[in-house]
């Protein structure tokens, strides 16, 4: 540039004068530097005035403007060096797959192995809870839902005590369509009027759909293929085909109206109709009434994790199996249940629940016989986390 080269060959000129003015007055003073040091550093002095004076917001007395320092900001590099768009600011949630930089070490492009990289800890991301409040406040959408439960009757003697390892053969309350499979075990104890093999097995394949036609309208709809058995012998007396078909009208704000039927596909009940409403009042948002029988539900909020609900459903099921002598046959259990439930929202965006109720109306039957065995009144124990 021009203007520097002047401003070198000036600098240069007043050095070589002071030089030699100071050599013939016998001072014999000189640069303790060499001279040619003298113009860059003059030159970088001029381009710090140059520059502070280009950004500087005030002026001192001198004429230059100052400001303090502030940090230099660079755009992200990717891992082959492309630039990387910035995210807007989120609300303080940190992914779990993130990465990190050192503070002063920020620039340039960065490989996939740089050892400045820095995973950001899974446990330190915030999780997300379901809020129980607007939970509660939603309109009635889904009929059924997945749910994973451990379920305990006790029994043994002339009683029938049931242990189940379940998981149920429908969709996460979010989706809205997809295949389903699922197995469980049911594990028995008892009755000793009775020789019932020790082990029951489910196997069940499905599908469900659950979509909104209008703002007024929508739907519930699963259809499964399953097979009931002990699996000691032939199970296709143990086929069955449970499904469902539940329409919901949204009539306000307020209320739903539920119409549908639920096929069973079980030797004591084919089919149950599918009836009832729903209240779920905004301005009372820790209340919500489920009266749609056969799966009647009340829940009260007591904060936005955690609420008690009472509920009743059918139990039992058909299974095919085979006796010690070797002959097969089909039993029913059924029951009817009422239970109080702790719920609470966890960490994996789905809700855990205990459960305490009772069991009454207890039967046990054969399609080989007539009669029917009954058993008295249990307490039930179940744990189950919904999704």
């Amino acid at each position: 540039m021009k203007h520097d080269r002047w401003v070198s060959n000036f600098a240069c000129r007043i050095l070589s004068n002071r030089n030699d003015k100071a050599a013939n007055s016998g001072l014999g003073w000189r640069l303790p530097i060499p001279a040619w040091t003298v113009p860059s550093a003059i030159l970088s002095i001029l381009g710090l005035l140059e520059v502070n004076h280009a950004v500087l917001g005030q002026s001192n007395s001198n004429g230059f403007e100052i400001v303090e320092p502030g940090p230099i900001l660079e755009q992200p590099a990717g891992i082959d060096g492309e630039v990387v768009p910035e995210e807007p600011a989120g609300d303080g949630q940190a992914d779990a797959n993130a990465f990190i930089l050192e503070p002063d070490e920020r620039s340039g492009p960065i490989a996939h192995n740089d050892p400045r990289i820095k995973a950001i800890d899974p446990d330190l991301a915030k999780p997300i809870m379901v809020d129980l409040y607007s939970l509660t406040r939603n309109s009635y959408s889904v009929y059924r839902g997945e749910d994973d439960s451990t379920t305990f009757l006790p029994g043994d003697g002339d009683q029938f005590g049931w242990l189940s390892f379940l998981s149920s053969n429908y969709l996460p309350s979010q989706q809205k369509y997809g295949p389903t499979l699922n197995f469980n075990l049911h594990l028995l104890s008892g009755p000793n009027s009775v020789d019932l093999p020790p082990r029951l097995y489910d196997f069940e394949l499905g599908f469900q759909s659950r979509r909104s036609l209008s703002e007024l309208f929508s739907y519930d709809c699963s259809a499964t293929l399953g097979v009931y058995s002990d699996f000691e012998d032939s199970a296709r007396d143990g086929v069955r085909f449970p499904s469902h078909a539940v329409g919901i009208c949204h009539a306000g704000p307020r209320i739903d109206w539920v119409l549908g039927v639920d096929y069973l596909s079980r030797d004591d009940i084919k089919l149950l109709p599918v009836f009832g409403m729903c209240w779920h009042d905004p301005e009372q948002p820790a209340l919500r009434y489920e009266m749609v029988f056969p799966r009647p539900r009340v829940d009260f909020v007591l904060s936005d994790q955690s609420r008690l609900y009472s509920a009743g459903t059918l139990g039992g099921g058909t299974w095919d199996i085979e006796f010690p002598d070797q002959t097969n046959d089909v039993m029913t259990y059924r029951d009817y249940r009422w239970v109080i439930g702790v719920e609470q929202a966890n960490r994996r965006g789905g809700l855990s629940a205990w459960e305490l109720g009772w069991v009454f109306g207890r039967t046990l039957e054969f399609r080989s016989q007539t009669n029917e065995n009954d058993f008295d009144d249990a307490f039930i124990i179940r744990f189950v986390t919904r999704h």
